[in-house]
Order: C-alpha cells, then sequence, then structure tokens
C-alpha cells in the first residue's frame, strides 16, 4: 500500500515538472539550426530569453506564435552590413533573420575613440 502511495505521488510531481508553462512558445515551425543540422518541424519553448525546450510534444506558453508554413532559426550574423544608419536597411535586415549587422569591410575609423 504505502509503495502505491508513494509511487502515485512520484508520477504526480514529475507530470507538474514536465507540464511547463513557457513565456513564448512557437508552434509547428520549420526549426532549423545550419550548425547542428537539425532540421524539423517542432515547437520551441523559451524562458527567461533563452530557449529552452525543442520538442515535437505539445507545449504552452504565456504567449504563443504559430510558425505554421515559417521558418524558424538562430538570428544571423551579416559580416557586411551596410545599412546601419537608416531604418529602411535595418527593416530589410531583420526581416531576413539578421540579428547581428556588422560592417567589417572596411573597419573602424577612429579606433581610440571607439
Amino acid at each position: 500500500m504505502r509503495t502505491g502511495f508513494f509511487s502515485c505521488v512520484f508520477w504526480v510531481m514529475a507530470s507538474l515538472a514536465s507540464a511547463q508553462t513557457y513565456d513564448v512558445v512557437i508552434l509547428n515551425g520549420r526549426v532549423m539550426d545550419p550548425e547542428t543540422n537539425f532540421d524539423a518541424v517542432t515547437n520551441v519553448g523559451i524562458s527567461g530569453g533563452w530557449i529552452a525546450e525543442i520538442t515535437d510534444q505539445s507545449i504552452e506558453g504565456d504567449e504563443t506564435i504559430d510558425a505554421t508554413g515559417h521558418i524558424v532559426s538562430p538570428g544571423f550574423i551579416d559580416t557586411q552590413h551596410h545599412g546601419h544608419g537608416n531604418l529602411f536597411g535595418v527593416r530589410l535586415s531583420l526581416r531576413d533573420g539578421v540579428t547581428t549587422p556588422m560592417d567589417l569591410e572596411y573597419g573602424n575609423i577612429n579606433s581610440a575613440e571607439w
């Protein structure tokens, strides 16, 4: 009897631990990570600004984004970006998935001041 009770308590606690709610969930997107060659339609759970889980299981969050038909990937680094000074260029980069724009073609002219 005691063993059954503890097994039941353990099962309930494990279920509660796995039923985590995330800050943001991205559902049904084609998740791609070029570094690891991961490419599958899955769900992504984000907590505290960090990717907490990538799973094919159902997950819930405070905010839900339906990414059906879209690609979900880490942000891209553009090492030759020339749109820093104008909002239009920044918007185009964001639409292309660029999260880190840099202009490494010429370098920094005022290194000491920088």
